[in-house]
C-alpha cells in the first residue's frame, strides 16, 4: 500500500486533552463532506502506542459514532508493553530502518516535531 503511516505516542494522554479533542469534533462535524470524519485518504494507517485503557475504550466507543467503518479499521491501538506486536504491525508499513528511535525503531535520525 501506498500512503502516509502515522505513529501516535499516546503516553502524555489526558481525559481533558480527550475532551477538549471530542468538543473540537462535535463543533467541526457539520462542515465535514457528508457529516464523515475527513481522514485523508493519503493516510494509509494510523498506528497509536502506549495507548492508556482508558483511552482505548474511549476510542473504541466514540469512533464508531464518528467514523466510518473503513476509516476505524486503519487505526490500530497498541497498550504500553505491546512492543513486538506494535513493531509486527509497523513492519507490514514501513521498514524499522526508517521509524526514528523513539517509536523502537532503527533509524538514528532525530524527530523535528512531536
Amino acid at each position: 500500500q501506498i500512503g502516509l503511516v502515522v505513529i501516535i505516542d499516546c503516553s502524555s494522554f489526558s481525559f481533558s486533552r480527550f475532551q477538549r479533542t471530542m468538543e473540537f469534533g462535535k463543533k467541526t462535524a457539520a462542515t465535514w463532506p457528508r457529516k464523515e470524519h475527513p481522514m485523508p485518504e493519503t493516510v494509509c494507517t494510523t498506528i497509536m502506542i502506549n495507548v492508556p485503557f482508558v483511552l482505548e475504550k474511549l476510542f473504541r466507543t466514540t469512533s464508531k459514532l464518528t467514523m466510518p467503518k473503513r476509516d476505524r479499521d486503519r487505526v490500530h491501538l497498541f497498550r504500553a508493553g505491546n512492543k513486538a506486536t506494535y513493531l509486527n504491525k509497523v513492519a507490514q508499513y514501513v521498514e524499522l530502518c526508517q521509524i526514528p528511535q523513539c517509536f523502537h525503531g532503527e533509524a538514528n535520525e532525530q524527530v523535528v516535531w512531536r
